[in-house]
């Protein structure tokens, strides 16, 4: 599969010396939905707007389909762009706000017609292409917006914060349904969020981005599963960190003290030295309530004491003070051979398994 966008040691500084984006080197397969995440600040808008020739690079090359478009305008690119606040005409009906752009080109009329019925049945709004804007819901709006970026078959879709405007049950929602579009569509969708969970549900591909720079970019699983930085496993869902030195390190893995636990861990690429500090990363649904002694020999056992119970529904957060300041988070599932009331009583003392694979081992320490 070809690649669609090309972006080649890019870099853009905003007047006052306000560096967006830095020496970013980035290529989006044809078909692919690509995430860049990351927070407000970290330039993930911006290689938007430089894809979309709303801005101008400082330095680098931007190909689209293999043509070098650095130096082109925004209408001479076949890109399309989905805006936070949809950016929809409110004089306008629904299929003429879609339409508008074919108009305003000089597309025959008929053509347009056609068009403009094909992409509404595309995002199921056939039934509403009379009416206005502020008749829809947010979720409709949404999709209005999507159709008028679709009519004019663009080789890539551009979305910013395309949910952003919408309450959580519904973006929920679209999250499904945006996805789902993409699939039948089969178009480039590169899409711009701080949600973790949209990137995460949404994506081929997540692009995290740090301070104008790439951070990591693959799969989302291997991006939670394998964070390659703190930063990335911090970013992507919830983490415990401990810190403490390694003791010894042999035979892919090494042996961390962390006050009073002492914890195995899957060595990290590169090593690590007897001696150096370390932050490690614990996921709290990789960690295990033990009740009855440990079920893999291999597992680490964390001892401390229940701070706090948090009852989520069909799974329970128990708070574990572990003797590092911050309580330990674990996820309890809860189902017929454990409930609530099994759970132990805040205040006494619980023992956590966690397997060496699912500790992360970064080094340095992170005290934030």
């Amino acid at each position: 599969m070809s690649n669609v966008v090309e972006i080649t040691r890019v870099g853009k500084t905003f007047p006052g010396g306000v560096v967006a984006v830095e020496d970013v080197t980035l290529a989006v397969r044809e078909g692919e939905f690509i995430t860049l995440l990351g927070p407000s600040g970290c330039g993930k808008t911006t290689i938007l707007r430089l894809i979309a020739g709303f801005e101008r690079p400082d330095q680098g090359r931007i190909a689209l389909a293999g043509s070098d478009v650095t130096d082109l305008p925004p209408y001479r690119r076949q890109v399309n762009m989905v805006f936070q606040d949809y950016a929809l005409f409110p004089h306008m009906s629904v299929a003429q706000n879609v339409g508008y752009g074919l108009r305003v080109s000089g597309v025959p009329r008929g053509e347009v017609h056609v068009a403009v019925a094909a992409a509404l049945a595309s995002v199921g709004l056939t039934d509403k292409a009379e009416r206005r804007p502020h008749e829809l819901s947010g979720g409709q709006r949404q999709r209005v917006a999507l159709a008028r970026a679709l009519v004019r078959k663009p080789q890539v879709l551009l979305l910013d914060e395309p949910l952003s405007a919408l309450d959580a049950n519904l973006r929920a929602a679209m999250q499904v349904e945006l996805k789902h579009l993409h699939e039948r569509l089969g178009l480039t969708f590169i899409m711009v969020t701080h949600d973790q969970t949209e990137a995460l549900v949404m994506s081929d591909r997540v692009v995290v981005m740090q301070a104008g720079r790439i951070e990591q970019d693959g799969r989302p699983a291997e991006l939670y599963e394998r964070p390659r930085s703190l930063y990335v496993a911090q970013f992507l869902g919830t983490s415990n960190l401990l810190h403490g030195q390694v003791t010894a390190a042999e035979d892919d893995f090494a042996v961390i003290d962390c006050g009073s636990q002492r914890l195995s861990a899957e060595l990290p690429d590169g090593g690590l030295a007897v001696g150096a500090t370390v932050t490690l990363c614990i996921r709290p649904e990789k960690t295990q309530l033990l009740r009855n002694g440990r079920i893999d020999p291999a597992e680490n056992d964390l001892k401390g004491r229940l701070r706090e119970m948090l009852f989520h529904g069909s799974t329970a957060r128990l708070m574990v003070d572990v003797g590092q300041g911050e309580p330990f988070a674990v996820d309890v599932q809860l189902q017929d051979a454990l409930t609530a009331a099994d759970l132990p009583k805040v205040g006494e003392m619980v023992t956590l398994g966690v397997h060496p694979r699912n500790v992360a081992v970064f080094p340095g320490e992170d005290r934030r």
